[in-house]
């Protein structure tokens, strides 16, 4: 244990060690109901009024989005999983070609450590779509989620995408989808129908 440690407080593993033990508690908080699973979904997304280059950025971050299932799936668990898988894997690796402590070798163990954690947290973390799809098929959410306005989480369109609904209670996260329309994240929609086969709400945007 004390060898784990050792390694977890290196430099080059200290950044992934902190960010697991914030993800720890950012989970403790939602199994408290202190926050909630979508906290940091609104921000994942490029503003479209940003001084920077839209084309290329949004591009890639749009890759992101598409590459993790960020549509379906909240931010926090596929981070999580990355954090997890990242954490791990530079301790294991660190201690099979660096058990010297070379921060240079160290620090290029990022390189692979981030390619193997995204694929890993990519296809681990894909179940959860499914998960999340069975808890939008909530009869009473359903009732009042129809005809109500949210506020889209993700840039959405005929495949998929995220909005939330204010309540007087706590938000409601739904899945949805459009009947053709493209809708801008952060953009105003309308809660159509219930689609049961698709277990997503049909929206427009709000006018």
């Amino acid at each position: 244990m004390s060898e784990i440690l050792d390694y977890a407080m290196r430099l080059h593993v200290f950044p992934f060690t902190v960010i697991l033990v914030l993800m720890m508690l950012f989970w403790i908080f939602v199994i408290l109901g202190a926050v909630d699973i979508s906290l940091f979904d609104v921000d994942v997304d490029i503003d479209a009024d940003a001084d920077m280059d839209i084309d290329s950025n949004g591009g890639f971050l749009k890759g992101i989005t598409e590459f993790f299932n960020l549509a379906e799936i909240p931010l926090m668990v596929v981070l999580s999983f990355f954090t997890l898988f990242g954490w791990c894997s530079l301790i294991y690796m660190d201690s099979i070609v660096n058990s010297s402590g070379s921060s240079l070798i160290g620090w290029g163990l990022w390189v692979p450590v981030i390619l193997l954690s995204s694929f890993l947290s990519k296809y681990i973390s894909k179940p959860f779509g499914k998960f999340f799809k069975i808890l939008n098929d909530d009869k009473e959410n359903q009732t009042v989620a129809v005809g109500s306005m949210c506020i889209l989480l993700h840039d959405t369109g005929e495949k998929n995408g995220r909005g939330q609904i204010e309540t007087q209670a706590a938000p409601i996260d739904i899945l949805c989808y459009t009947d053709g329309e493209q809708l801008k994240k952060g953009e105003k929609a309308l809660v159509l129908s219930w689609n049961k086969e698709r277990r997503q709400y049909l929206v427009t945007k709000y006018s």
